[in-house]
């Protein structure tokens, strides 16, 4: 295969605001103290926000595919401590939980764009600046099916609540 080919070597279709692409590895030995693999189940009391679990956006325009929406089909996360002490997710599918930086929607991306979360309280927070994982609307995209998307974002009244569920 052309090395220049390589998955790995592609820069995904979004990134962060300021986000400088990492140039270390990942460090999948280190298991995390979360534990095992596991879901995100999320709600917004007096809500319907289209469904209870953190997923990928699988079955929409291919544009789309890497958000993370609320659906059925929970995403199986893996926790791991990088070297810098935080706590990294790995999905099924070997992509990062990260988030584009036009309207902070959570992405699955490349480790480059890999971003550090924790879980305070019943609250999925970003590690580097506080944003809490909150229920987004928006039906003004073209392509989109849906209309509900994950977004992080500063504390709202669109904050959801998050359990940990073991996978």
């Amino acid at each position: 295969m052309n090395e220049s080919l390589d998955p790995k070597n592609l820069s995904p279709l979004v990134a962060p605001v300021g986000a400088v692409a990492r140039q270390d590895q990942p460090d999948l030995k280190n298991a995390s103290a979360w534990g095992n693999p596991f879901k995100i189940k999320i709600s917004l009391p007096g809500k319907d926000i289209g469904g209870q679990w953190l997923c990928r956006n699988n079955g929409d325009a291919m544009a789309y595919e890497n958000y993370c929406v609320p659906g059925s089909r929970a995403a199986v996360l893996k926790p791991y401590t990088h070297s810098d002490g935080k706590i990294y997710l790995q999905d099924e599918q070997g992509d990062w939980v990260s988030y584009e930086s036009l309207w902070n929607l959570l992405y699955m991306s490349y480790w480059n764009y890999a971003v550090a979360w924790k879980i305070e309280g019943n609250r999925l927070v970003r590690d580097s600046d506080g944003a809490v994982l909150t229920w987004f609307y928006n039906d003004r995209w073209p392509l989109a099916d849906r209309k509900n998307w994950l977004s992080a974002s500063a504390p709202s009244v669109n904050a959801l609540t998050v359990e940990k569920v073991d996978a």
